[in-house]
């Protein structure tokens, strides 16, 4: 077994108005390493905010999904303005399916739910596409990997300088993210 440290993270982008870093958490990697900084504003803070995401990795034949829960540094004001833009977003592809519904319901009488129910994941689908309406949103990929989805490309900066195994890497990744080494 080498002696050399492991960085969880794998890649840095930009993504329109978001910035995202791709980690990969498990067994043989450490924690993320946050500073005491909030991902939503910018502004020191203590308060640690339970985020969970899943990882999925497929070994041969055997697909397995765990559920991680990493503890975010992000302030109240900031979380409860999160906790409003989530509701917002599932009321608005809500609406959207029941309109779909009501639409659809003189033409297809019970199939007019089906069809809202696709109107909503689009729905749902689409504003997730756009951007994280929250501070930071977590998405799981293939092979044991979350990408973590930034409104502020430097809560994105702050996570890969505190966490690079080098200062190679961290140039490197800050390259991705449109920044030059800090």
């Amino acid at each position: 077994m080498s002696s050399t440290v492991k960085s969880p993270l794998y890649k840095a982008r930009t993504a329109g108005r978001t910035a995202q870093v791709t980690v990969v958490l498990g067994d043989e990697y450490p924690d993320l390493v946050w500073r005491p900084r909030c991902v939503g504003c910018g502004d020191a803070t203590t308060r640690l905010d339970p985020r969970s995401g899943s990882v999925d990795r497929a070994e041969g034949n055997v697909r397995t999904t765990r559920t991680l829960t990493l503890s975010i540094p992000i302030c109240e004001a900031c979380s409860a303005k999160d906790r409003r833009s989530q509701a917002r977003m599932i009321v608005g592809a809500l609406a959207v399916g029941l309109v779909t519904v009501g639409l659809a319901w003189p033409r297809l009488g019970g199939g007019a739910a089906a069809i809202g129910l696709i109107a909503f994941l689009v729905a749902s689908g689409v504003a997730l596409a756009l951007g994280p309406v929250q501070a930071i949103a977590i998405a799981p990929t293939m092979g044991g990997q979350l990408t973590l989805m930034f409104r502020r490309r430097e809560a994105a900066r702050d996570l890969v300088q505190a966490n690079a195994a080098d200062e190679r890497e961290a140039k490197e990744l800050l390259a991705d993210l449109g920044d030059a080494a800090r």
